[in-house]
């Protein structure tokens, strides 16, 4: 095995570290990035299981999941696994949570700009897909073009880009009513807006409930009222109809506690569970993935999608990426 003997610098909590590049830390970096002849400074907050423990001791151990399910957020820098993150993967949180605006990506990503970042199958059986989501995050190696895009903050902030007026989505989230946290199901969005402003109507409380957000006087509880497919799928027919490529919700609240940066590709056909091998949109994704050298994002080589095992992680076929059934024993 051939491999750099200098230092590679590596990105962790906005400090630029360099660890020696031993042959461990090399093929681990080159199975991500294949295509890069020399891997000299890699920005990280993603990481397979396989990587090496020379590269992984360089992070916070991974949270048990168990302690994330009352829905509050990870802390800074904490390494965790968001609910519909496969098991051979998990990432470093970059939202203070309390401070969630410094999230040091916010607005960096403009029309036709390339954003890495992971797909993996969502396995509620109760609803269909509509777009095609990505959560927006370096170290997976899956560089996508955003092509005309919309920033957003989160989900209620794109549909008021979008053109819903603010009563409108006060209406629709309170014909819906959905409960706002899995763990507490017999509290409804309702409830959580009259707890917020309890001297105003059933409707001016979710009126006001929503201007606080879109504002981006948020918490996460009140950033988890479009819990709900059905805000989704309002999401992708309009920014379809705007013709936007994409959407990008920068700091949504993401089950299991915590925020997340997703991305939505509008033009693509809808996608029934567990029928991605026939999927007719492959087509169209693959025009917008590319494996790239980490020095060079202005090179993007084209790559075709692959379906990595039931984890319905999408890479590249030119990535040998690891695979679901490999043991963590980061988390042991």
């Amino acid at each position: 095995m051939m491999y750099n003997q200098t230092n590679t610098k590596i990105c962790v909590n906005k400090k630029q570290l360099s660890i020696l590049c031993n042959e461990n830390i090399y093929t681990y970096l080159k199975m991500v990035y294949p295509n890069s002849n020399l891997i000299r400074s890699v920005d990280l907050n993603f990481l397979y299981n396989c990587a090496p423990n020379d590269l992984k001791q360089i992070y916070s151990p991974l949270i048990d999941p168990e302690k994330t399910t009352n829905y509050s957020p990870v802390n800074l820098y904490d390494t965790w696994r968001p609910i519909w993150y496969p098991e051979n993967c998990y990432t470093v949180n970059l939202y203070p949570p309390k401070n969630w605006m410094n999230f040091e990506y916010l607005n960096k990503y403009g029309d036709n700009s390339v954003i890495e970042g992971l797909h993996t199958r969502d396995d509620n059986p109760y609803y269909t897909v509509w777009g095609f989501w990505v959560y927006a995050t370096k170290g997976t190696g899956v560089f996508y073009n955003l092509g005309k895009t919309l920033k957003a903050y989160n989900k209620i902030d794109s549909l008021y880009l979008l053109g819903v007026s603010i009563p409108d989505i006060a209406a629709f989230l309170m014909d819906k009513n959905y409960f706002y946290n899995p763990d507490k199901p017999q509290l409804k969005i309702l409830d959580l807006a009259k707890e917020k402003f309890p001297d105003s109507t059933n409707i001016d409380s979710m009126i006001r409930l929503v201007e606080y957000i879109i504002k981006k006087n948020d918490i996460y509880d009140y950033d988890r009222i479009n819990n709900t497919a059905d805000v989704d799928n309002m999401i992708v027919f309009l920014a379809k109809s705007k013709n936007y490529d994409s959407v990008q919700l920068q700091v949504q609240a993401n089950g299991m506690g915590g925020w997340c940066f997703e991305v939505i590709f509008t033009n693509v056909n809808v996608l029934s569970k567990y029928n991605e091998l026939t999927w007719p949109s492959w087509p169209q994704i693959e025009n917008r993935m590319t494996v790239n050298d980490p020095n060079n994002e202005l090179a993007p080589i084209k790559c075709r999608p692959n379906i990595v095992d039931d984890s319905v992680i999408v890479s590249c076929k030119q990535q040998n990426l690891c695979k679901l059934s490999n043991p963590n024993p980061y988390y042991k």
